[in-house]
């Protein structure tokens, strides 16, 4: 597979949303994607926004106004009004600023370097990437990469054990207690707003090139 080339620098880039739930295979679809469209790409991890503990004290959710708790699997753990001015920006050829959550103390830490606009692409991917509706008004693909629980849970729990030397006990309850009811209320459901699905478990060569063709068609 070849990366895509150019004569003219598209003017307006396109906004793809690429949802789907913890270890569904999102990441790796936006990275093949990224890697293919090259310099015509810019990319935001809705990860990277993600609050601070100290900032979850001052949300509640509900009529009840019951708090949220410290709970990476809640669309509130987002900070999506940044994260959307930030998508905007990149949109209106704005550089912005390069975000980096940390694990293991829990920090969203700022790099020197900014994140550069494209005239071609911008992927916004996460497991709350087509939540909001104010980004799904915006966006020209929705892609939404689905797995078994089984594949999702191995993954997850790999990724946890060997990136984020996190103790198999607590990746079990994290599991149980915020990823499987979090993936169940706020990311299966963002599946309906998908203009594409793709089976996260399967290669995923055939559904990018026939998507990286739609996508020449599209800049037509």
């Amino acid at each position: 597979m070849t990366s895509i080339q150019y004569n003219i620098i598209p003017y307006n880039p396109l906004l793809i949303l690429i949802a789907g739930g913890s270890g569904s295979g999102k990441s790796t679809l936006s990275k093949r994607l990224q890697k293919q469209l090259d310099t015509y790409v810019a990319v935001i991890d809705t990860d990277c926004y993600f609050r601070e503990p100290h900032e979850f004290a001052e949300l509640s959710l509900g009529e009840n106004g019951n708090k949220i708790g410290k709970n990476y699997d809640h669309p509130a753990a987002v900070d999506f009004e940044l994260m959307i001015d930030h998508v905007f920006d990149l949109q209106n050829g704005v550089h912005i600023p390069r975000y980096e959550f940390k694990y293991k103390n829990l920090k969203r830490i700022e790099h020197d370097d900014m994140i550069e606009p494209s005239r071609g692409y911008i992927i916004v991917e996460g497991i709350f990437a087509a939540y909001q509706e104010e980004l799904r008004k915006a966006a020209d693909h929705i892609i939404f990469v689905h797995a078994s629980e089984k594949i999702r849970r191995e993954r997850r729990f790999k990724r946890d054990r060997e990136a984020r030397n996190i103790e198999q006990k607590v990746i079990e309850r994290l599991w149980e207690r915020k990823v499987l009811p979090g993936h169940e209320k706020y990311v299966e459901p963002q599946r309906e707003y998908a203009t594409e699905t793709v089976n996260g478990e399967k290669s995923l060569k055939g559904f990018i090139e026939r998507f990286l063709e739609k996508l020449l068609c599209d800049k037509d």
